[in-house]
């Protein structure tokens, strides 16, 4: 993911830090999806995980 949204800058001063960031955002994104799952009571399936699309599940 983290390729494509930054391949406009790739070979520029400014790519390693395009990448860093958007790994950054996409492990806080984790983080609060994975967070969200465990206040979840098991077998409780209308706990979904935040910013997930129905379309995630179909991966």
């Amino acid at each position: 993911e983290c390729a494509h949204s930054t391949a406009a800058s790739q070979g520029g001063s400014i790519h390693p830090m395009a990448v860093s960031q958007c790994l950054t955002r996409l492990t806080n994104d984790r983080i609060k999806q994975l967070a969200a799952a465990a206040n979840c009571e098991e077998g409780d399936v209308s706990c979904a995980n935040p910013g997930q699309d129905e379309s995630d599940d179909l991966q």
